[in-house]
């Protein structure tokens, strides 16, 4: 929320406020992931957002090899992911995160492929 704050007068209006709030917050994750390596601190699990909620036990085993797939990928393949199941589209991905709406595409391919060689 202080990046968020700190950062507001540096948005255009290019993009919606939700799209610049993501951008904002995904370059602060990555950045503090990226200090805390520097600094030897290791992130063990990343859980998904509100999912074990709503399954029944076989989703919910499912949805903890996903999980544990997701866990393996790096940083910005997290962050597709995570983007991509919040209901985001390529082109919001893309501004996001700096990236192409065809390069979103082509890293959301090659991190599907990935996930189904991991599970």
């Amino acid at each position: 929320m202080l990046q968020l704050w700190k950062s507001f007068e540096n948005f255009r209006g290019e993009a919606k406020i939700t799209t610049y709030m993501y951008r904002v917050a995904m370059n602060t994750a990555i950045g503090f992931l990226n200090k805390s390596k520097r600094q030897q601190h290791i992130i063990h699990k990343v859980t998904l957002p509100d999912l074990e909620e709503e399954i029944d036990v076989v989703s919910k085993e499912q949805s903890q090899r996903l999980q544990g797939a997701i866990s393996q990928l790096n940083v910005i393949e997290k962050g597709i992911v995570f983007l991509f199941l919040e209901g985001n589209s390529y082109s919001e991905i893309g501004i996001i995160t700096g990236f192409t709406e065809n390069n979103v595409g082509t890293r959301m391919s090659r991190i599907k492929s990935k996930l189904k060689e991991i599970v």
